[in-house]
C-alpha cells in the first residue's frame, strides 16, 4: 500500500511540475495565432520597412493568383526568394490572398521551428537547457512579434534550425570506427548542406551559417564531412541554379546589384567604421543598443553561455556550443558591418542566441 501510495504522489508531482510547461506551450501558441490582422508593432524596428516589406514579399504570389501572372510592374522580390514565393503561392490558392494567409506561413513555421529546435539540442546540453532555449525562443518578444509578420526572415530561421539539426544528428555523434555510423553521419551532414541551400534560396542574407557549418564540420568531421556537406549544398543549389537563376539571371543581378552595393556593402572604410560603431553604439540602429534596450537579459546569458563552452575539447556539448557560439558571432559581426540591418534581421541569429542563453541559466 505504501508503495502504491509513494507511486500516485511522484506521478502527481510529476503532473503539476508540467503545468508551468503546458501553460507556456499555450501560450505560445495563442500569442502566435490570435489576430493576426493586426497591425505590427511600431517599436519593433526603426526602419518604415516594417509597415512595407510584408506587401513587397507577397507582390508576385499574389499576383499569379489574382491576375494569373507572375509580374505586372518593375517589382519581382520573388527572384531573390524563389523557395517562399513557392509556398505563398500554394497558400494563397488554398486559402486565398490577405495578409492573414501570408502570415499564417510565418506562424506555423515559427512554431514548427520550436520542437526541431529543442531536440537539436536536448542529446548534447540536456532537457534542463533544451528546454529554456525553447522557451525563450517561443515567447521573447522580438522572436515572437516577427514569427507573425510576412518575411523572409522567420522562415530562413526555421530552415536554419532544420539544418543546425541535421548537423548535430552527423557531425556532433562519435562514429568510432562502425561504418554504418560514418555513412549515417554522412547522410545527416548532406541533409545539412541541402537545407543550408534552402535556406539561401529563402533569404540570401542567412547564408552567413554556410561558411559556420563548414568550418564546424571540419574541425570535427574532417574531409569526408566536409565533402558530405558540400554534395549537400550542390544537390539543392544545381536544380536552383538551372530551374530559376539562369532564366532570371539579368533581373536577379540587377535587383541583387541594388540590395547589395546601396544598401549592404560599406562605401570605403570610413562608411566601414561608422557601420561598425553604429552597430555597437548607435540610438536606433545597431545591434547592441537594440538588444539591450528589447531583450538585455537574453543577449547577456547568451554571452555567458559563449565564454562558459565546455574547456574538453572533441565532445558533444563543446562541438554544438561552438556551432551556437560561432553562428552568433558570425551574425552579429555581418549585421555589424553592413550599412542596413533592421531589427528583422537579428531573427536569423535567435536561435543561437537563445540556445546559448538557454545553457547559461540550466547551468548558473
Amino acid at each position: 500500500m505504501e508503495s502504491t501510495a509513494s507511486g500516485h504522489t511522484s506521478a502527481g508531482l510529476r503532473w503539476r511540475l508540467q503545468i508551468p510547461w503546458m501553460v507556456a506551450g499555450a501560450l505560445i501558441i495563442a500569442l502566435r495565432v490570435a489576430a493576426l490582422g493586426s497591425d505590427a508593432y511600431s517599436r519593433l524596428s526603426w526602419s518604415s520597412a516594417l509597415l512595407t516589406d510584408e506587401g513587397f514579399y507577397i507582390h508576385n504570389a499574389r499576383n499569379i493568383v489574382l491576375f494569373g501572372r507572375f509580374s505586372t510592374d518593375g517589382f519581382n522580390n520573388a527572384l531573390i526568394m524563389p523557395l517562399l514565393h513557392c509556398v505563398q503561392v500554394v497558400v494563397f490558392r488554398c486559402f486565398g490572398v490577405g495578409a492573414i494567409q501570408a502570415r499564417a506561413i510565418s506562424a506555423a513555421l515559427g512554431l514548427l521551428t520550436l520542437p526541431v529546435f529543442y531536440h537539436a539540442l536536448r542529446p548534447a546540453l540536456g532537457r534542463r537547457a533544451a528546454g529554456y532555449a525553447t522557451l525563450f525562443l517561443g515567447l521573447d518578444h522580438v522572436s515572437l512579434l516577427y514569427s507573425r509578420m510576412a518575411l523572409m526572415d522567420t522562415p530562413a530561421a526555421f530552415l536554419m534550425v532544420c539544418a543546425f539539426w541535421c548537423w548535430q544528428r552527423g557531425a556532433a555523434v562519435p562514429c568510432g570506427e562502425n561504418p554504418t555510423v560514418r555513412q549515417n553521419a554522412a547522410g545527416w551532414l548532406a541533409g545539412c548542406g541541402f537545407l543550408l541551400g534552402l535556406v539561401y534560396e529563402t533569404r540570401g542574407l542567412a547564408a552567413f551559417l554556410i561558411p559556420v557549418a563548414f568550418w564546424i564540420t571540419g574541425r570535427t568531421r574532417g574531409r569526408s564531412g566536409v565533402l558530405a556537406l558540400a554534395a549537400g549544398l550542390v544537390l539543392a543549389l544545381v536544380p536552383y541554379y538551372v530551374a530559376w537563376y539562369a532564366p532570371h539571371r539579368a533581373e536577379i543581378v540587377r535587383v541583387s546589384h541594388y540590395y547589395i552595393t546601396r544598401q549592404l556593402l560599406p562605401h570605403g572604410l570610413n562608411d566601414l567604421r561608422g557601420s561598425a560603431v553604429r552597430a555597437l553604439f548607435g540610438s536606433e540602429s545597431g545591434w547592441a543598443p537594440f538588444l539591450m534596450r528589447h531583450t538585455p537579459v537574453l543577449f547577456l546569458a547568451a554571452l555567458v553561455g559563449v565564454f562558459a563552452v565546455p574547456r574538453r575539447r572533441n565532445t558533444n556539448r563543446r562541438m554544438v556550443l561552438e556551432f551556437l557560439a560561432l553562428w552568433l558571432v558570425t551574425g552579429l559581426t555581418v549585421f555589424a558591418l553592413v550599412r542596413y540591418s533592421p531589427s528583422r534581421y537579428y531573427v536569423l541569429f535567435y536561435p543561437a542566441l537563445c540556445g546559448l542563453a538557454g545553457y547559461a541559466v540550466a547551468h548558473a
